[in-house]
Order: C-alpha cells, then structure tokens, then sequence
C-alpha cells in the first residue's frame, strides 16, 4: 500500500507538469487550474475590453473536475453559479464606487438599496469540459425606458483553452430595497454610476460567435 500511494504521488508530481509530460496527452493545451495562462488570460481581457465589458467584472472560474457531469461536460447549472460570482463582484465594485466599503458590502447583504436578479436567460455555445479557466465579465444594457427601477446586464464566459466564447447570459435587475421588501429609485449617484459604466458598451458585439 505505501509503495503504491508513493507512486500514485509521483504521477500527481508529474501532471502539475502538464506540457512537458506524456501524461497529459489527449488534454488541452491549456491545463491550469491556478493562475491560468498568461497569454490566454491577456487575449480573453483583451477581446472582453474590445467588445465593451466593464473590467470592474471580470472574474476567473477554474473548472474543477466536478463541475462536468456524465455527459462528459460541465453541467449547464453550473454556469449560473459561475455568472453569478461574476454579477457579485461587479454589484460589489458599483457599491464601492457609490459608497465606499460600507456599501460594497451592503450591496450583498441584502441591507439598505441593492440589487435582485428579475430574470435570467443563458445560451450555451460550446461544451467546457475540465481542466480549463473560464474568464467571466458583465456590461449594463442602455436603459431603454424611463423605468429607472429596472435595467439589463448581459455576460459573457470566455474558454482560455479553447480561446472561445463559450457561454451569454442576459439578466434584468431590479433596484431593490431590502428593509422595506419593494424595489425602488435609485439616487441619481448610483444611477450616475451606473449610466457611465454603460457608455462605452459597443451594441451588437456583447454576444461574438
């Protein structure tokens, strides 16, 4: 038994080397579950920059072994966790730029005004199956009513293996103040806020092929 949980340690030792090591054969190339691939990680930035993403929301999602499912790909499930640990981060940075710490951490706390998720629809494009890093970002729609209670987020999941977009989302939130149980007005700083982070977004280009 000890001969054998040497050896099996030795074959762990070898695949942290993947790239230079037969037993990753038959893998991606990329293989990283830590800090992902340099190169990818700037082309995947880079291609959500150029497409009008806010860089506040971007987030790495390392696929571990259970996220895939018998099919032999990661569960379609999973992905509405990944875009919402992406939805949070970005609440948090809106909540920052408003208020400071203090309101970063209401904004997910359910405390004072924050945000609810109305609606959400995912479409998936190409399978992920593990080992890969995904690269999660968000951008705020233009407002299209005078409705400021509501408005439109859309996300994209980004394969560093395989250099592809792989899954959108598009999600409606809503203002919502959480002692009071009802959705409200934002302030006009946080509607300010928000409005300037939708400028730069170009339309057309939130969902590439």
């Amino acid at each position: 038994m000890l001969s054998r949980t040497l050896s099996f340690k030795s074959v762990l030792g070898k695949a942290s080397h993947c790239g230079h090591s037969r037993l990753c054969k038959g893998f991606p190339a990329y293989f990283s579950t830590t800090s992902g691939d340099s190169s990818a990680l700037a082309d995947a930035r880079a291609v959500f920059l150029n497409a009008g993403f806010d860089p506040t929301s971007f987030r790495e999602q390392h696929i571990a072994w259970g996220d895939q499912d018998p099919f032999q790909h990661v569960n379609n499930v999973r992905y509405a966790r990944f875009f919402e640990s992406a939805r949070i981060q970005w609440m948090m940075s809106l909540g920052e730029e408003w208020g400071g710490r203090a309101q970063a951490e209401n904004m997910i706390r359910g405390k004072g005004l924050s945000l609810i998720l109305k609606t959400m629809e995912i479409q998936f494009r190409r399978p992920v199956t593990f080992p890969d890093t995904l690269l999660i970002g968000y951008a705020p729609l233009p407002l299209e009513s005078d409705d400021t209670t509501a408005f439109e987020v859309t996300g994209s999941a980004y394969s560093l293996g395989q250099r592809k977009f792989v899954t959108h989302t598009k999600e409606t939130l809503v203002w919502y103040n959480y002692d009071e149980l009802r959705k409200d007005v934002p302030p006009k700083e946080a509607l300010d806020i928000l409005v300037s982070r939708v400028r730069n977004v170009k339309s057309g280009r939130l969902h590439p092929r």
